[in-house]
């Protein structure tokens, strides 16, 4: 425990510093929500050697101020000590307008499908898989609107700075439909979308191909938004994100070749190839 209330005392130092240490356990609590601490026992029987290790200050959620957005009302007028009222405007303002807090944006990107598909390409030329995409609002008190658009390997390799992308030979596919996605998600609200991608041949694919751009109003918690993050691009009280993947999503087709056999499948499970 003293190694939580440590950390925690560090972190709230460097967060917010014009907050003196003192009232930090008046103002803040000792855990955020989704921190997690980890304590790990290790045993080596034959050595006859354990020990175990804690690691602090692990979070599963995005970093965010807890009190930006909330409408915090300051010290009355007719305070008695003109002192008082600027201290409290100060920690007031340290709490929801803290630039030394850096958050990260409050959507989260998720790719699903098979690694591996199988595909007879003589029987027919082009394959056609559904890939599912989900999009996380981690925010638990901002409406954000964004936009995510789905762009082609060709377009995209310029901008592929990672290594293992360059290790990775780019192979063409193409998108199918709309590219472009719009909507708004409530906090902690989580949507899909299934988007299909077309291929001419087999290979191994990087299918982690989109840009996700969001803004919304950081000072208030209902926020107007079109466009996510790594990228700040914070004006005034707006805050903006452009976020595109650093690591590849692989896809594997295989080339299977039919034997252009009728094939039955039994009840048991048994397969007869007429």
């Amino acid at each position: 425990m003293n190694s939580r209330v440590q950390w925690r005392s560090n972190t709230l130092i460097n967060q917010f510093p014009f907050i003196p240490s003192n009232k930090h356990q008046n103002i803040f609590t000792l855990y955020n929500t989704n921190d997690v601490d980890l304590a790990l026992y290790w045993s080596i029987p034959s050595l006859k050697r354990q020990g175990h290790h804690y690691i602090v200050g692990i979070n599963l959620g995005v970093q965010q101020n807890p009190f930006q957005g909330l409408n915090i009302s300051s010290a009355p007028n007719r305070a008695l000590f003109e002192q008082t009222v600027r201290e409290r405007t100060l920690l007031l303002n340290s709490l929801s307008k803290n630039k030394n807090f850096k958050d990260d944006s409050p959507l989260k990107l998720a790719i699903l499908c098979a690694d591996i598909y199988e595909h007879d390409f003589e029987l027919q030329s082009f394959c056609i898989v559904p890939i599912t995409i989900s999009i996380k609002n981690c925010s638990w008190n901002k409406k954000i609107g964004f936009t995510l658009e789905m762009i082609s390997p060709a377009k995209n390799e310029t901008n592929r700075s990672n290594a293992l992308h360059k290790a990775v030979t780019p192979m063409i596919f193409h998108w199918m439909g709309s590219t472009f996605k719009y909507a708004t998600l409530s906090a902690n609200e989580e949507q899909t979308f299934v988007i299909k991608a077309c291929f001419i041949r087999s290979g191994v694919y990087d299918i982690n191909r989109w840009r996700l751009t969001v803004k919304y109003d950081q000072n208030t918690s209902i926020v107007s938004g079109e466009h996510h993050g790594g990228r700040n691009e914070s004006v005034g009280g707006m805050k903006g994100y452009v976020q595109m993947p650093n690591t590849p999503h692989l896809l594997t087709l295989i080339n299977v070749k039919s034997s252009g056999k009728e094939e039955i499948r039994n009840e048991d499970g048994s397969v007869n190839v007429l």
